[in-house]
């Protein structure tokens, strides 16, 4: 099951769990307002400039 987290990394909505539940986990966030690594769950802060 997965669940909706904040990213450590840009503060934004996005997801933890096996991957088959992420539009149940972000339901009602706008894909716009989610982390913009959110399809794959992970968001490394040394891959990412600093334009958050």
């Amino acid at each position: 099951m997965c669940l909706k987290v904040e990213c450590p990394t840009c503060n934004k909505p996005t997801w933890m769990g096996c991957g088959m539940h992420i539009e149940a986990a972000l339901s009602g966030v706008k894909e716009e307002d989610r982390c913009p690594k959110w399809k794959s769950g992970k968001h490394e802060a040394s891959s990412e400039s600093n334009d958050h």
